[in-house]
């Protein structure tokens, strides 16, 4: 790949990243002030941020072929490499990780994504632990390879830059979902 398309790669997947990571983040930072909010305006909120990120994590580490920017395709002749340091990195095996993996997959492909009405559906939300874990890996990768200019236009890792933006998210999810406490749901 010419040089100038293999930055232009690294840069979409660290932005893919940092997306993902502020999607989960803000989903968190709402919960956390208000885990169960009675207005369907926040419930839609708390599902769309959910349903966005598990979108981008399945960009990044969903299906192979279907995406670009899947760490399979970025890291193609380090493979096993990067396999072994995910698995240390979110403290799962192979088969472990493919579990996760088929469970996120499965809530993307039989919920909103796609929709599958015979699917079963999952129960809850999927925990994004792992997730982030995978996707701070996959950052870091991404970084170390990115030339000197680029280090300007990306934090230094992910997992600092979430805790950053997670700080601004609390104080604003405090605003908001106090500002709306009053608001009284309209009858559907």
């Amino acid at each position: 790949m010419p040089a100038e398309k293999r930055v232009q790669t690294l840069r979409s997947v660290a932005r893919l990243l940092g997306m993902f990571a502020r999607q989960v983040e803000l989903k968190r930072a709402l919960e956390a002030t208000e885990r169960e909010p009675h207005l369907d305006f926040w419930r839609l909120m708390y599902g769309g941020l959910s349903n966005l990120a598990v979108i981008e994590w399945c960009k990044l580490f969903g299906a192979v072929g279907s995406n670009a920017l899947h760490w399979q395709r970025v890291f193609p002749d380090r493979q096993h490499e990067f396999r072994i340091g995910l698995h240390t990195t979110t403290a799962m095996d192979d088969a472990a990780f493919s579990a996760y993996w088929r469970d996120i997959k499965r809530w993307r492909d039989t919920d909103f994504a796609h929709f599958d009405p015979h699917a079963t559906r999952p129960r809850k939300w999927p925990h994004f632990d792992a997730a982030l874990a995978a996707a701070d890996y996959y950052y870091s990768w991404v970084v170390a390879e990115l030339d000197e200019r680029d280090h300007h236009l990306f934090p230094a890792d992910l997992a600092s830059f979430r805790r950053t933006v997670r700080l601004g998210y609390d104080e604003a999810a405090v605003c908001a979902l106090t500002s709306t406490r009053d608001l009284r749901q309209a009858k559907l």
